[in-house]
């Protein structure tokens, strides 16, 4: 059995390693969203951030590696841990559909999987 702890790391490891040999032209923009998107988590929010990198994804058609990132925050919350629920699919929908409790829990959790996204970006690309 794996600790929560583990299961992150192994989770965002697998993303970075699709990261790594799918998106190698857009690896240096990459690194860049993964380490700007704790702290904008951090100091904005969940919300703010996650809609934030979603919008910036369809603006651009992720020329910028938003929606790489995103996708993988929104897989870890909503598909993995399923914080809001077996239902959940968009986590910007998701948010806005539950209370503050689970908000707080969901926030809690993604600052520290994108410290960890972050962390393995850095060793990886």
């Amino acid at each position: 059995m794996q600790t929560l702890q583990q299961l992150r790391v192994k989770h965002a490891l697998e993303k970075v390693e699709i990261f790594e040999k799918e998106y190698k032209a857009k690896a240096a923009k990459i690194l860049s969203r993964t380490a700007e998107l704790p702290y904008m988590i951090r100091c904005n929010g969940l919300a703010q951030a996650a809609a934030f990198y979603k919008s910036k994804a369809k603006s651009n058609n992720d020329a910028d590696g938003y929606g790489l990132v995103y996708k993988a925050l929104e897989h870890w919350l909503c598909e993995h841990q399923k914080i809001f629920g077996d239902k959940a699919k968009d986590l910007v929908e998701s948010i806005t559909q539950h209370n503050m409790q689970i908000y707080f829990a969901a926030s809690a959790e993604a600052e520290e999987y994108t410290y960890h996204l972050k962390t393995i970006a850095k060793a990886y690309l």
